[in-house]
């Protein structure tokens, strides 16, 4: 599927225009954060849910964004549409699997590092003592530009993936695959994405710094996620136009009905 080169700024205005999407129906938005977030505090398998069942509540919340953004009012049922809507679920979840793979691959790597230093005795060859002192410094750094590198990859693979399985019938990895193209095409707009994301997470961590940890946790996710969510439904809309003509219906079944 052909897909749009767009300007480096388009990622600071998919999170502008995602901003005013929330600002104009907050209360089903912050309630699916919140949820979201709730989700992710869960004792011990929190964690885990959120990893394996993200990609499918995400997908709901960029449902709801396309609602809002057509005129359609975002409900809090649309937080639900990727386990509702036929089909969809098992597609989504399999969007978690460059996560796992990256996790498994970052892991492995590691290993080796630590092997190969302490042959090589860098670092005084201790790596028990990493544990209480730290790693030594240009271990550390290659440490974090491993895990900067690994975390960017499947984050590409799925930035478009996730709302083009669920808002078309696109197969994960080709969806996947389309992902990762469109990402390099538009590598400027990806990039400022992301740094103003990680500017917007420094300007408030402050703020969050003064509340009890599990409020600003919830607020935070109450927030950012279906902020995030909205701008990837916008991202979408901007580089995958063609797509818009096989989009499956947006309104989910109502899990109340």
């Amino acid at each position: 599927m052909a897909h749009r080169s767009v300007s480096a700024d388009h990622g600071f205005r998919w999170l502008i225009e995602s901003a005013r999407l929330l600002a104009a129906n907050p209360a089903p938005f912050l309630a699916m954060g919140a949820t979201v977030a709730l989700l992710a505090m869960l004792p011990l398998l929190g964690g885990l849910l959120l990893f394996v069942f993200g990609p499918a509540l995400n997908a709901g919340i960029v449902t709801a964004a396309k609602s809002q953004a057509a005129g359609r009012p975002a409900r809090y049922e649309h937080l639900f549409a990727g386990f509702t809507t036929p089909g969809k679920l098992p597609r989504l979840v399999a969007l978690c699997l460059p996560w796992i793979a990256m996790l498994i691959a970052l892991f492995m790597v590691l290993i080796l590092l630590g092997v190969a230093l302490a042959v090589f005795g860098v670092g005084g060859g201790d790596i028990e003592s990493w544990a209480s002192d730290g790693p030594p410094g240009p271990v550390l750094a290659i440490m974090l530009l491993l895990l900067l590198v690994g975390m960017l990859v499947p984050y590409a693979l799925t930035f478009f993936a996730m709302p083009r399985v669920m808002l078309t019938d696109t197969a994960p990895l080709a969806a996947m695959r389309d992902s990762i193209e469109a990402c390099i095409t538009n590598i400027g707009a990806f990039i400022v994405f992301l740094l103003t994301l990680f500017a917007v997470a420094i300007a408030f961590a402050p703020l969050l710094a003064l509340l009890p940890l599990r409020l600003g946790e919830l607020l935070l996710m109450a927030f950012t996620v279906p902020w995030v969510a909205g701008a990837l439904w916008l991202a979408y809309r901007d580089v995958f136009r063609d797509d818009i003509t096989q989009e499956l219906p947006p309104a989910p079944p109502s899990i109340t009905a």
